[in-house]
């Protein structure tokens, strides 16, 4: 909505009648409410026109920011119910993530082993995987969600190495691994949550 008057045109009122113009005799000539002479006094009331001017900016200004403020928020909420939903990441009390790769053997449903770690990438991971086969060996097939690390061409190169076959279930499809999603939860919700 279109304002009638500028802040120039406001100030000018104010200035009259701090030069001795009745209120009432004011607001008819100029046609406005006493209402508004007193909201325009107590917002402008001893400022010149650039002060007038550079608070209009100020909350201009102030609107945008509340905007952006309300918009993080908004998007910060979203990341965090994305990261309490994986089950794989939990934030720290610096608010730093940690990334848990939890190995589940599905025949025995076994943990195998959870190696959390602030970042995870393909060399990492086949790091641990090389540790594990020292120990247990290496399965014959590995199913995995989509993660970068799990594509990567470290774990692409381990696998065809090593005669592994690999099984990504497909994006947004968590129940064709759904032991897994189950564990994770419940060790978020077991362990991560209790801390």
């Amino acid at each position: 909505m279109k304002k009638r008057f500028t802040e120039e045109q406001i100030i000018g009122f104010l200035r009259e009648a701090e030069a001795g113009m009745p209120v009432a005799q004011l607001c008819r000539k100029y046609a406005f409410s006493e209402a508004s002479y007193y909201l325009w006094r107590n917002k402008f009331g001893g400022m010149n026109v650039s002060e007038a001017k550079r608070l209009k900016e100020l909350e201009t200004e102030n609107a945008c920011l509340k905007k952006l403020l309300a918009e993080t928020m908004f998007e910060n909420e979203i990341a965090k119910e994305a990261l309490r939903k994986s089950g794989k990441l939990t934030v720290t009390a610096e608010r730093r993530v940690i990334k848990s790769l939890t190995v589940v053997d599905d025949a025995t449903h076994e943990a195998v082993t959870i190696v959390p770690e602030r970042a995870m990438g393909g060399l990492h991971l086949t790091r641990v995987l090389d540790q594990l086969a020292k120990t247990r060996g290496l399965p014959k097939a590995i199913r995995t969600d989509n993660g970068k690390e799990f594509c990567s061409r470290a774990m692409l190169s381990l696998a065809h190495a090593r005669g592994v076959q690999l099984f990504l279930i497909e994006p947004g499809k968590p129940k064709q691994n759904a032991y897994i999603e189950s564990f994770n939860g419940r060790f978020r919700d077991e362990c991560l949550n209790e801390h």
